[in-house]
């Protein structure tokens, strides 16, 4: 039996996701690249961590071949939001040109969602004890994530990178391969009826017709 690596399949659907991100992420990129490029900027850069009471750290940028390293972008230039939103738009005011709250706001339902991912990702990767019980649950806590988000009133890049995901999830997760369904039989926390719940809900979340096998 084939079993595709879950982990790789987190990956295809974050990337498919993040192609949508390049305008809204791109102003918090650039300040941050001149911080770690510019001797001037890593100064100012400090000085003013130290205005708002922050410990100065290198914020690293995002790769295209690791996605996670967009979520680490996101969630340490979440923390250092005021500081870079000061640095971004005193450098740039003679363009008119400055990062919004409307950024931020973007960036934290992005970065929430990419969460979601990033825990199931170190989860699925466990090597010295066993996970496979948990892919289930874990794709459950995705794609309610994912639904939730969706609801809520976003603006139309996010809106696309959530699409984007669920139609990459869905080729890959409509249906689980058996293994995974023997795991969570096996769970004692879980069991056959635990199991069928889990399920039924999945599929409600994900809006598709399925027939349970276990009811």
């Amino acid at each position: 039996m084939h079993v595709r690596c879950c982990a790789h399949i987190l990956n295809l659907c974050v990337q498919d996701g993040l192609n949508e991100l390049k305008t809204l992420l791109e102003p918090i990129r650039n300040v941050i690249r001149w911080i770690r490029a510019v001797r001037t900027a890593k100064r100012i850069f400090k000085q003013k961590c130290e205005e708002y009471g922050l410990r100065k750290k290198v914020i690293a940028l995002d790769t295209p071949t690791r996605w996670n390293s967009t979520y680490k972008l996101l969630h340490d230039a979440i923390t250092y939001r005021d500081v870079l939103t000061d640095m971004y738009n005193e450098s740039r005011a003679m363009d008119g040109q400055f990062i919004t709250n409307d950024h931020w706001s973007l960036a934290k339902i992005v970065h929430d969602v990419l969460e979601t991912f990033d825990n199931a990702t170190h989860i699925f990767s466990y090597v010295y004890e066993p996970n496979i019980h948990t892919v289930i649950l874990e794709c459950i806590k995705i794609i309610c994530t994912i639904k939730q988000t969706s609801l809520a009133n976003l603006g139309a890049a996010v809106k696309r990178l959530l699409d984007n995901m669920k139609v990459k999830w869905c080729a890959y997760f409509t249906e689980f391969p058996p293994i995974y369904a023997i795991g969570a039989i096996l769970d004692p926390g879980v069991k056959l009826e635990g199991l069928t719940n889990l399920l039924t809900f999945y599929y409600q979340q994900l809006d598709v017709q399925f027939d349970v096998p276990f009811m």
